[in-house]
């Protein structure tokens, strides 16, 4: 399917789902998910500060709890590849990742 300029456009929508008023300092996250399948997706679970106190991203932190891609078979790695991340740094170009 095409948009307008011959630009080609992916099937699919996506969603943000936030969690209002949850924080904590120290302890553990253990997240028991079922990660999607298909094409175009690429599923994640992130971890993002309350507040951007150093700073806009990554200044202030994202922790990746997990990523995948959706596309069996893709090259870099599909459904069954998985990954975690952890973003910091003073600007998106020195984000040590």
């Amino acid at each position: 399917m095409s948009g307008a300029g011959g630009n080609f456009l992916n099937p699919i929508t996506s969603a943000r789902l936030r969690s209002q008023g949850f924080s904590f300092k120290y302890g553990r996250v253990e997240v028991n998910a079922k990660l999607p399948k298909g094409d175009w997706l690429w599923p994640a679970i992130w971890m993002l500060p309350t507040s951007n106190a150093y700073g806009g991203w990554p200044a202030s932190g994202e922790i990746d709890i997990v990523e995948s891609r959706g596309n069996v078979g893709y090259p870099a790695g599909g459904p069954e590849s998985i990954g975690s991340t952890l973003h910091f740094g003073p600007g998106w170009p020195f984000d040590p990742y």
